[in-house]
């Protein structure tokens, strides 16, 4: 959701300041790389964002935990000439944030800076992503920290909940592995040498994406694109690898003995935003579960006042599976009928297909997202995300536009065509109560999800 809301606003605070200066210009640096320049004029910062491909989430022979833990190492683990940890402390004093985000198709860095500290922020994070010692002891700290982050989850319903979820969806793949690290060898059994081999396997000279936004010359971003890729392998990157996987309606219910809570989630499919369905989908999901006068708060809360709360979600198993999420705790003793309540209401809205507070959703939005007009973060994240969705990266231009767009027409087409219908859901439960949702598939490990028909 974060990310959906960072990509609407790029959208908006571009087209809305358009005759101010913006501007989205695909260029070629002097050595060769081709990036987007998103000129932001006021901005104070600026952001060089770059998205690595990597397969290592689909490989069956690598270690999953690897990605997370080199992500954080490559920053911390220290060079040549800087101690580990040492970047983040000078980062502080000049003012920079630099940080590499693992997802299960890209490696994104992100490193923002004020124009007089780039020359020595990029050279710091080119020795790191070029040269890193990763030192020992620091893995270790990452690793025994991931660890117990992992183990701790694990005691939650919710968290056993989307794993359960992704155990039926995309069954015993390496990208479920990757995205879950439910095995705690996943985590312990993760070696230094395995960073090594994911770090000369996926930092490299040529990503598939790269955005510098902010109010500074071309010459300048070259410099910045330049300097943080120079000296890496030339080596190409690999190839984008679909992520499989499987959305048929399922009921199921994890029967934990020791559960203190009762979770249920309601999951389903929904395509690629390649126009303004971004803006639809975010009012349509902001609509079911966000406050007091939600359509799900008022069904389960108000009227059975049988759940905690429900929230909407809209997140990725990949570059090429977004998935819509509906979740909740709940009363035990009244699961099933707060699932059939949750069906029920959602049914109703899908088929009345409008949202009565439209106009009021849309300005509270573009009020929002009209602070962000000089936030290079923003502008950087949205643009890469369209060029990782092979859109062109003057999109951005034009989607404040389609905000206005969006109206009740499209709204309802939207419900009709692309959400499901009430039975179409991966409906997975965690209870104490192995009888608490009558004709579902009733496990005892989240592994035997896949055999639930």
């Amino acid at each position: 959701m974060k990310h959906l809301v960072s990509a609407v606003a790029v959208t908006l605070l571009l087209a809305s300041c358009r005759e101010a200066g913006p501007a989205a210009d695909q260029v070629t640096s002097p050595a060769g790389h081709s990036y987007v320049h998103i000129t932001l004029p006021g901005a104070e910062d600026v952001t060089v964002q770059v998205a690595w491909a990597t397969d290592w989430a689909k490989r069956q022979d690598r270690a999953p935990a690897t990605p997370y833990l080199g992500a954080d190492l490559i920053l911390m683990g220290g060079t040549a000439d800087h101690a580990p940890g040492q970047a983040g402390e000078v980062f502080a004093d000049l003012g920079s944030l630099g940080r590499l985000t693992a997802s299960a198709d890209h490696i994104i860095g992100d490193l923002t800076f004020t124009p007089d500290t780039l020359v020595e922020t990029v050279s710091i994070a080119n020795a790191h992503l070029r040269a890193p010692s990763l030192d020992d002891a620091w893995f270790l700290r990452l690793r025994d920290g991931l660890a117990d982050t992992m183990a701790e989850a694990k005691t939650r319903p919710a968290h056993v909940a989307y794993d359960v979820a992704r155990w039926a969806i995309l069954g015993d793949r390496p990208v479920r592995r990757s995205l879950s690290l439910d095995d705690p060898r996943d985590v312990t059994e993760t070696t230094r040498e395995d960073v090594r081999v994911w770090h000369d396997q996926t930092i490299l000279r040529a990503p598939e994406a790269i955005v510098v936004a902010g109010d500074i010359p071309r010459s300048q971003a070259d410099a910045a694109v330049d300097g943080l890729l120079q000296g890496l392998p030339t080596t190409p990157g690999p190839a984008r690898v679909a992520t499989i996987a499987d959305f048929t309606p399922r009921r199921i219910l994890l029967h934990d003995p020791n559960a203190d809570s009762t979770y249920i989630t309601f999951v389903a499919q929904l395509p690629t935003v390649r126009g303004n369905e971004g803006f639809a989908d975010l009012m349509i999901v902001d609509a079911l579960t966000a406050g007091d006068r939600s359509v799900l708060f008022e069904a389960v809360r108000t009227r059975l006042r049988a759940s905690y709360g429900f929230r909407g979600e809209l997140a990725r198993y990949g570059e090429d599976v977004r998935l819509f999420a509906l979740s909740g705790g709940v009363e035990t003793a009244r699961l099933a009928e707060v699932e059939a309540a949750v069906r029920d209401a959602y049914g109703a809205f899908r088929e009345a297909g409008s949202l009565s507070d439209l106009s009021e959703r849309k300005q509270i939005l573009a009020d929002s997202l009209a602070e962000a007009r000089t936030d290079t973060a923003q502008a950087a994240y949205g643009t890469l995300r369209a060029l990782l969705q092979d859109r062109p990266p003057e999109t951005v231009l034009t989607l404040g536009a389609m905000l206005d767009g969006v109206d009740d027409a499209s709204i309802a087409t939207r419900l009709q065509q692309v959400y499901p219908v009430p039975d179409g859901f991966v409906t997975i439960a965690v209870s104490a109560d192995a009888d608490a949702l009558p004709g579902a598939c009733v496990i005892t490990q989240p592994a035997a999800a896949v055999d639930c028909p």
